[in-house]
């Protein structure tokens, strides 16, 4: 059957291709790769998994072709040569910065240098289940109608987009830091603070209150 193996190009800094090492031809695979034209280099920076090789990685060089093989002794398993871009996985987004105007949120970051991205902003309230989405193409994302006194989390991350990049093999980046906030201060967390609440504490005082009475009228009949 066909060899299957995967390719990801993390910001056109690194390629990894990699394998399953437990295919049956996987024990002992060499690895040889050029960008451009050549393809005569033997990985410089095997994958491992149980001792066996199971990917390389590669520094990139720009947006590129990258013209590879993989081979079990003489018997060529996989010859490819794709543009790297079509695998691309963006960095996560950097530096958020979360603006509050009024009932308006602005998440801002600075954009990545490539082009054809969509940023992605995902938000809750510490009463919201589930993130809420809202998507722009550069790193300057608004959001209305937010509630100040709410504590909110604030999360971004890039995905590359049609038709620059091929959506079937490109993947969106890894989530950035979350950021917490409320009336526009840093949180350290949006946990719901267990407030104890004041109609509890004015009946409890009025039970207390009572029952002294009542101790004090049983202590007056007993003289």
């Amino acid at each position: 059957g066909a060899f299957e193996h995967q390719i990801i190009n993390f910001n056109f800094e690194t390629v990894q291709v990699t394998w399953d090492a437990n295919q049956p031809a996987g024990t002992h695979l060499t690895f040889f790769y050029g960008f451009r034209e050549r393809n005569d280099t033997e990985c410089p920076n095997y994958v491992l998994q149980n001792g066996r090789r199971s990917g390389c990685l590669l520094v990139a060089e720009d947006d590129t072709i990258l013209n590879f093989s993989i081979w079990n002794g003489t018997q060529c398993l996989k010859s490819r040569s794709p543009w790297i871009a079509d695998y691309l996985k963006p960095s996560s987004p950097r530096g958020l910065r979360v603006l509050w105007r009024e009932e308006a949120v602005t998440v801002a970051c600075p954009d990545l240098p490539q082009k054809g991205l969509m940023y992605e902003v995902q938000y809750k309230s510490s009463l919201d289940g589930e993130w809420q989405p809202k998507a722009e193409k550069t790193c300057n994302v608004t959001i209305q109608d937010l509630d100040a006194e709410k504590c909110y989390s604030f999360r971004a991350r890039v995905t590359p987009t049609e038709p620059t990049y091929p959506s079937r093999t490109t993947y969106p980046s890894d989530w950035s830091e979350v950021i917490h906030q409320q009336r526009g201060q840093p949180r350290d967390s949006c946990q719901e603070e267990r407030v104890f609440p004041k109609s509890v504490l004015v009946y409890g005082l009025a039970a207390l209150l009572t029952l002294l009475l009542l101790l004090l009228c049983v202590w007056k009949l007993q003289r």
